[in-house]
């Protein structure tokens, strides 16, 4: 007896070409929180964010500096980093 399997999932593909910034439910759901900015974010660098009890790695969505001390939004997070508007 012979058995064969076929990949089904053919969101594989499709998961490549979605844009960067996709808002998830946990985004939304925290869309009302703030966070303050512990490091500057600089354009094409990261900083650093104290949201929720814990120190995150942080990236302006729209690519500007940001300030240390600056109370930000948090939009959606990739891993460990989270995407931030100022408030």
């Amino acid at each position: 007896m012979r058995l064969s399997f076929r990949n089904t999932n053919r969101r594989q593909s499709e998961n490549r070409n979605q844009p960067k910034f996709v808002a998830t439910s946990q985004s939304l759901s925290r869309v009302t929180e703030t966070a303050r900015l512990t490091r500057a974010i600089r354009p094409g660098q990261p900083g650093r964010v104290r949201y929720q009890a814990t120190e995150w790695n942080a990236q302006s969505v729209n690519n500007f500096y940001i300030a240390a001390g600056t109370v930000v939004k948090p939009i959606t997070r990739q891993g460990n980093t989270w995407f931030v508007t100022v408030r």
